[in-house]
């Protein structure tokens, strides 16, 4: 995050965008369930008998048993005192029948549903998942306390939802030789909110005045490991 503060009554030039590496993207998945060709009918029938009952994941270790020997995943666990099965209380006892199996299990990502393709062995799947281009979102106009709003999606679709649905908050960004981003109409009592659209890499930028000074902050909103690729600068005119 970087901070400028100017003197009031200056226009804000935009920061220099500068790419230093291109992010490329996979072909998009065409459907769910054309990832049951990857699995045998065996690796399917493990997978269906490895199915939480209550979310309907698959279950990973550690799995454990109720009275009447019904298992459950680990995330659904602390959310229910009871077998949601057949509401009897849960043991201090793992299925380890059912975690033999998971370990040797190949792993659809959990994000398919929003076009993951992946599997991955069970040591791995779940390194990938922290980092799937997959996971959804809320808007940012909602996860950055901006306002409300209910939407939510893959990073992928953020830009297109933010200019349909917030288009009076939306700018887009070519090049520091093409143009500048002009903020104004920032008062004591009102601020103002931008996101910058550089490529399809979203920035949100927040102004306001604070005891007669001018003030904006622009914020990278993607992954932290992609920051590296842009640097910035400012100027006042």
């Amino acid at each position: 995050m970087n901070s400028h503060c100017c003197e009031n009554n200056q226009t804000f030039n935009s920061s220099c965008f500068q790419e230093k590496k291109i992010w490329t993207f996979r072909e998009p998945l065409r459907g769910a369930s054309n990832m049951q060709s990857q699995f045998t009918r065996v690796e399917q029938s493990f997978l269906r008998d490895l199915e939480c009952p209550k979310c309907k994941e698959y279950m990973r270790p550690p799995i454990v048993l109720c009275e009447n020997g019904h298992s459950i995943c680990n995330i659904c666990r602390p959310k229910f005192p009871h077998c949601p099965t057949c509401e009897q209380q849960f043991l201090n006892t793992r299925c380890l029948a059912f975690e033999n199996v998971a370990t040797k299990m190949k792993y659809p990502c959990v994000y398919r549903n929003y076009g993951s393709r992946e599997i991955y062995s069970f040591d791995l799947i779940g390194e990938h998942e922290l980092k799937c281009q997959y996971i959804p979102h809320s808007c940012l106009v909602n996860k950055l306390n901006i306002g409300l709003c209910t939407w939510t999606g893959i990073s992928s679709s953020m830009k297109s939802h933010l200019k349909q649905a917030h288009a009076s908050m939306c700018v887009e960004y070519y090049g520091r030789y093409q143009g500048s981003i002009h903020i104004s109409g920032v008062t004591p009592n009102i601020g103002q909110v931008k996101f910058i659209f550089v490529g399809n890499d979203v920035f949100c930028t927040r102004s306001k005045i604070t005891n007669g000074l001018f003030y904006s902050v622009l914020q990278y909103t993607g992954p932290a490991a992609d920051a590296a690729k842009y640097s910035t600068g400012t100027s006042k005119c």
